[in-house]
């Protein structure tokens, strides 16, 4: 059994970002939603190199095979990203686990921050995770959410 791993240091203006298997960094920034990290799954690899399709690949029934992961055998080939992001006011970063983008496209998880906008970072986590299990959540959920107001 292996795990996933998404992860920033906060450096200055900037994010040092690590991740390992299809654990997600995203950064909202007026309104909009970006996925910072890349899955390392065999469908997003495939979807890089244009076999599949953004739609093929969220519906394919492999889509949870890791080519990276911490603790098995895979570790042999692991394979880990690092970058840096630079980090503006206003931005909002959010880490999470598969458990929330598999039952939230990036559109409903923008509509639900944006929807909860004025409220605490633990009120918009809290939103996120009802707004996965109203989806029948079928995993763990895990988020993190980072402002810089």
């Amino acid at each position: 059994m292996g795990t996933t791993l998404a992860g920033v240091i906060i450096n200055g203006n900037q994010l040092a970002v690590i991740n390992i298997g299809d654990s997600r960094l995203y950064r909202i920034r007026a309104e909009e939603i970006e996925q910072i990290t890349k899955d390392h799954t065999l469908v997003a690899e495939q979807e890089r190199r244009g076999l599949l399709n953004k739609q093929e690949a969220s519906n394919h029934p492999q889509k949870h095979i890791l080519t990276s992961a911490l603790g098995n055998e895979v570790m042999e080939n692991l394979e880990v990203d690092l970058s840096l992001v630079d980090i503006f006011e206003q931005d909002l970063y959010l880490l999470c686990s598969d458990g929330l983008n598999d039952m939230l496209s990036d559109k409903e998880i923008v509509e639900t921050i944006n929807s909860s906008k004025n409220k605490s970072l633990e009120k918009i986590s809290l939103s996120l995770i009802q707004q996965a299990n109203l989806a029948e959540g079928r995993d763990n959920i895990t988020i993190i959410l980072l402002s810089f107001y």
